[in-house]
């Protein structure tokens, strides 16, 4: 878009509205505008597993969805790196409780995540975020069992 006297603070909007999702630099501010299409994965599911079995641990009457967060720095593994499995707030199954908890690193997962993980829900396959946030989601869903890619076994949750 070129920018010119004539064009509108509205105009401008517009296009960066329409062009989002393939990214755009903001004609007004000139920042990088750029919707990105997340789903979840394999890793995300691990850590998803092992929040919810660490929460277990912690609290042995522990009902997921009560705000009881975690220190995630205790769960190890590959699928820990780089933070990734923050990215399950989008779909709203885990909750971040690092202000609540005083410290950084506190993680919650919410009825709805353990709802997913033990296979009686399914979510929207994509989410769409801009800037730490999601805009939309797909149409289609993903189960615990697709995410996951292969078996897996609810019962080993309950052990």
């Amino acid at each position: 878009m070129d920018i010119t006297p004539a064009t509108t603070l509205s105009q401008a909007r517009r296009y960066v509205e329409v062009e989002r999702f393939t990214g755009v630099h903001c004609p007004c501010c000139d920042a990088f505008v750029k919707v990105y299409r997340r789903k979840i994965t394999n890793s995300q599911v691990r850590f998803l597993r092992d929040l919810y079995q660490l929460a277990r641990q912690a609290v042995p009457s522990f009902h997921a969805g009560t705000g009881i967060g975690v220190d995630v720095r205790q769960i190890t593994g590959q699928h820990m790196r780089g933070g990734d499995y923050s990215k399950l707030r989008h779909w709203e199954l885990i909750e971040d409780h690092s202000d609540i908890e005083g410290a950084s690193g506190y993680w919650a997962i919410t009825a709805k995540g353990k709802a997913f993980l033990l296979g009686q829900i399914e979510v929207p396959k994509y989410a769409w975020v801009l800037r730490d946030a999601p805009v939309t989601y797909s149409d289609e869903t993903i189960s615990v069992h697709d995410a996951w890619g292969f078996a897996f076994d609810v019962g080993e949750l309950m052990v």
